[in-house]
């Protein structure tokens, strides 16, 4: 919203300390209590992926994707899912490897990659560009953010300078500046 210059209220909910989920007055807009989740008219979404589909679809007027069907708009597609699909499950079998939990093979399976070879993709995608598809921010890049913040927790994330070059873009953004201020910082917890 802040990078297409949208305005929008912003309604936050306290989460759970043991659980960690957002209660009911989240569960009213997201089936299963998961931000972030929006309301636009009598449409309710969660899931990431889905709300900036549909951002886009209504409001970018064409800004932040590639044109649709061109081969850069599929892979705009991919990178999209890919964020929530793959990279964020990989991540999440690390991180819980990280807190001394041991994660049940029959669990392993599903992520596909480990979360180095994810990076290691990434990488070798961001290496030369500045951002997923090319010199212009997509919201590819807006959904790969969370993944970027998230992998920057690992002990390894200083081995791939072109991650943290990428992060550090993404993060200098104004629109992200002003997402901030008006949301209050990310903050990550391992535990």
């Amino acid at each position: 919203m802040e990078e297409l210059e949208l305005p929008y209220a912003l309604e936050t909910y306290e989460r759970d300390p043991v659980t960690m989920r957002g209660g009911s007055a989240l569960t009213s807009h997201s089936p299963f209590g998961k931000a972030p989740a929006i309301v636009d008219g009598d449409l309710e979404l969660s899931e990431s992926g889905a709300i900036i589909a549909h951002i886009l679809d209504r409001y970018a007027g064409g800004r932040l994707q590639p044109e649709p069907g061109t081969d850069a708009w599929s892979r705009h597609a991919m990178l999209m899912h890919m964020a929530e699909a793959t990279a964020m499950p990989a991540l999440t079998v690390d991180l819980i490897e990280t807190m001394g939990a041991e994660v049940p093979q029959a669990i392993r399976w599903i992520p596909g990659p480990t979360g180095a070879e994810v990076l290691d993709q990434l990488a070798a995608l961001l290496d030369h560009r500045a951002y997923v598809l090319g010199d212009d921010l997509t919201a590819a890049d807006i959904q790969m953010w969370f993944v970027m913040r998230a992998a920057s927790a690992r002990q390894d994330f200083r081995s791939y300078p072109t991650l943290g070059t990428y992060l550090d873009r993404l993060e200098a953004r104004p629109a992200f500046a002003a997402a901030v201020a008006r949301g209050g910082p990310v903050e990550m917890h391992a535990a």
